[in-house]
C-alpha cells in the first residue's frame, strides 16, 4: 500500500473518534489543556527528508511528540522516515488523556509495527534528555501552563535538540515572569528549513 494511501487512511480511522467534541471535556476546561485536534495533511511533507540535506539530523533520530494525542502527526512523520535508509529512527508519544491512549491502542497501533512507545504521562513532568528531536503543537490555552512546559524542555533536553514549536514571541512576552526561562531560550539557535522553523539547543 502507498504511503500516502496508509497515510490517508490513518487520518480517517483518528477522525472517527471525533475528537473535536473533546473541549467540553471537564478535565480539559479545568486545566487549560487543548483536547486532540487533528492534524491537517500536507502540513510536514518532506520535512525530515529537508532537515537531513542540512545536515540537522543525527545518524539516530530519536523523536519525541508532546502531547501525541492519536499520532496523526507522528505517522506522517514515520512514513517519511522510512525514506532515509541511512539514519535510524525511534518515535515517541507522551499523552496523558487514558481515552486517547485506549482508541490508539485498539485501533491505530496496527499502523505502527510496533514502532511507536506511548508514555502515558504529564509532559510537564517528563525528563526530554531521552530524544533529541521533540515535536511540539501548542498543547495548552494559557501562558502560565505554556511557560513552564517550555521551560521543562529546554532544562532537560540535551545539546544539538531539534525542538519544534517553541513560541518566541510569546517566551519573548510572557517568559521574564518565569526564572531561567529567557535564558534558557538564549541558549537556542534558531533555523529556518524552508517553511519550518525550528530551535537547536546548543
Amino acid at each position: 500500500m502507498e504511503e500516502n494511501t496508509l497515510l490517508d487512511n490513518y487520518y480517517l480511522k483518528a477522525s472517527e473518534l471525533e475528537t473535536h467534541k473533546d473541549g467540553e471535556i471537564q478535565q480539559f476546561i479545568e486545566s487549560s489543556e487543548w483536547h486532540y485536534i487533528q492534524y491537517p495533511l500536507g502540513r510536514n511533507v518532506d520535512l525530515l527528508k529537508n532537515l537531513n540535506s542540512i545536515g540537522l539530523l543525527e545518524k539516530n533520530v530519536n523523536i519525541c511528540d508532546c502531547g501525541i494525542g492519536l499520532g496523526t502527526t507522528m505517522y506522517d512523520l514515520y512514513l517519511q522516515s522510512k525514506e532515509i535508509e541511512d539514519l535510524k529512527f525511534t518515535f515517541t508519544g507522551i499523552e496523558k488523556w487514558k481515552p486517547y491512549i485506549d482508541y490508539f491502542n485498539d485501533n491505530l497501533s496496527v499502523y505502527w509495527d510496533n514502532n511507536l512507545k506511548i508514555i502515558h504521562s504529564d509532559i510537564i513532568d517528563c525528563d526530554y534528555s531521552n530524544w533529541n528531536f521533540i515535536y511540539i503543537f501548542q498543547p495548552f490555552k494559557t501562558a502560565g501552563k505554556t511557560m513552564p512546559f517550555y521551560k521543562r524542555v529546554l532544562e532537560t533536553a540535551k545539546p544539538n535538540t531539534l525542538i519544534f514549536g517553541i513560541d518566541q514571541f510569546n517566551v519573548m512576552m510572557y517568559g521574564e515572569k518565569y526564572e531561567g526561562l529567557i535564558e534558557l531560550f538564549k541558549k537556542t539557535e534558531k533555523i529556518n528549513c524552508g517553511q519550518w522553523t525550528l530551535l537547536r539547543k546548543i
